[in-house]
């Protein structure tokens, strides 16, 4: 939880990767993540268009350090999650986990969008 991963696809005889936060929790046997198209971009413009059974390739190595593994003992007794936009994704799947509700009394998700 609180990784992301690189998603790529083929665009001519090119790979085109973008890094993508896990939404999905921890245990799923399945990835899920969170997109928005952005206008002409090279990737998502594409990616919007693919259907079930299209080619999708995704690195084997998850990246990035928004674990709840990194804050050192004692805990505090609130934990704190502030995201905007697409950056919800992590904290979603860090809350399907059940660490951050055995380790804190009070979670806080603090959710902003334009």
């Amino acid at each position: 939880a609180g990784q992301f991963a690189r998603i790529g696809i083929e665009v001519g005889d090119e790979q085109v990767f973008r890094a993508y936060s896990v939404v999905s929790s921890p245990f799923a046997e399945e990835l899920e993540f969170f997109s928005i198209v952005v206008p002409d971009g090279v990737f998502t413009s594409r990616l919007q268009y693919l259907k079930p059974g299209d080619h999708l390739l995704l690195e084997k190595i998850p990246y990035g350090f928004l674990t709840l593994a990194r804050y050192q003992q004692p805990l505090p007794k609130d934990l704190w999650l502030l995201a905007t936009g697409t950056g919800l994704a992590p904290f979603l799947s860090m809350l399907q986990d059940f660490e951050p509700w055995q380790n804190y009394q009070h979670i806080i998700l603090a959710y902003s969008v334009r």
